[in-house]
């Protein structure tokens, strides 16, 4: 049996020093994996807990260092709220640095508020989520620096709506 260590990179114990506690303990204890949840932005009727958290990727990059052989991942990354070819490039450099120990969990997200608060269409989360993978894909597919070959729109590229 394998086991895993969901981080809790949230509420009181989202800091620096007890992430590194947490990740180097069930490293030495011979945990598996350590995983991050992600919520990028929530409305105040649902900031407690999701919304004082940190960032997944860049915490998980930073416990790359801080760790040699655990493996690290997400659990899960709200993939159409973000720029996908920024996750993309995020996620292979993280790869690469950390010796080749990230996995990559994505979802499409519940909260609609947070959809809502983003400017991104809830109703077609599900499409976005397969447009921005098979852009990650692509980007990952290809040494190529230049033209991708990306299709659909990014509901990222004009910002928030108003």
């Amino acid at each position: 049996m394998i086991f895993g260590v969901v981080l809790p990179n949230f509420v009181g114990l989202g800091h620096r020093e007890p992430m590194v506690r947490i990740a180097q303990t069930a490293e030495e204890l011979g945990f598996a994996s350590l995983w991050t949840s992600d919520q990028v932005l929530m409305p105040a009727a649902l900031f407690d807990p999701y919304g004082d958290n940190l960032e997944c990727l860049t915490t998980l990059a930073f416990l790359a260092c801080c760790t040699h052989r655990i493996r690290l991942g997400t659990s899960i990354l709200i993939l159409p709220l973000r720029d996908r070819v920024i996750v993309a490039k995020q996620v292979a450099t993280i790869h690469e640095l950390s010796g080749g120990r990230f996995t990559l969990g994505v979802g499409v997200g519940w909260s609609e508020a947070e959809f809502q608060c983003l400017g991104v269409d809830f109703d077609t989360r599900s499409q976005l989520t397969d447009q921005h993978l098979d852009v990650i894909r692509t980007l990952w597919g290809s040494r190529r620096t230049g033209r991708s070959r990306c299709h659909g729109r990014n509901p990222l590229a004009r910002g928030p709506r108003r």
